[in-house]
């Protein structure tokens, strides 16, 4: 039996009620069964191999503020279940990440906003991709405008592993400059 701690916490006296909750199993493309449970109040679990993650989903609350219940629930399930299907391509930003990491010592705290940003902008892609009609009819119901800012503010914090870092940039070009023999003999005083 696959037992969630989300179940426990909805015995609790300010806990919403089970009709504001719905549970669904599924098998991700990558053959892991889980069961995904949302809640209107925006406490979300999912449970891969039985282990309960129960979390807040913040990025959803906000994305879906001001559309209607029925296409926000359904949403709301999407990206959850969009978040479980995309767990693989997870491994991408950190594998780049721990590549980079080597010659770079950044803010562990920076790379986790990057790698949740990548994972959420899949997630989201998976949500249009399963629900098209659903995710335009929630935009021209709500106007959101964290709706439209979404989108760009994903893909600059999820395309930051792959940017090259500007002193990364100014340390390639005095190398190549150097191969080519063009430094000049003060520009090497001041390397």
């Amino acid at each position: 039996m696959w037992i969630s701690r989300i179940d426990a916490w909805h015995m609790d006296q300010h806990a919403p009620s089970i009709e504001k909750r719905s549970s669904r199993w599924l098998t991700t493309w990558y053959r892991l069964p889980a069961r995904i449970i949302v809640s209107d109040d925006g406490l979300c679990d999912i449970a891969p191999l039985g282990i309960s993650m129960p979390h807040p989903s913040l990025i959803n609350l906000i994305l879906r503020r001001g559309v209607p219940d029925e296409t926000r629930r359904r949403l709301f399930f999407l990206d959850e279940v969009g978040h479980t299907q995309t767990l693989p391509l997870l491994l991408l930003p950190l594998l780049l990440l721990q590549r980079k990491q080597r010659t770079r010592g950044k803010s562990l705290l920076l790379n986790i906003l990057r790698v949740e940003a990548f994972w959420e902008l899949t997630s989201e892609t998976y949500v249009v991709w399963r629900a098209r009609h659903e995710y335009s009819a929630a935009w021209n119901a709500s106007r959101n405008p964290a709706m439209l800012l979404f989108w760009p503010l994903m893909l600059i914090l999820a395309a930051l592993p792959f940017l090259p870092y500007p002193a990364d940039a100014k340390a390639d070009r005095g190398k190549r400059r150097e191969h080519r023999g063009l430094v000049f003999p003060y520009r090497k005083a001041l390397i």
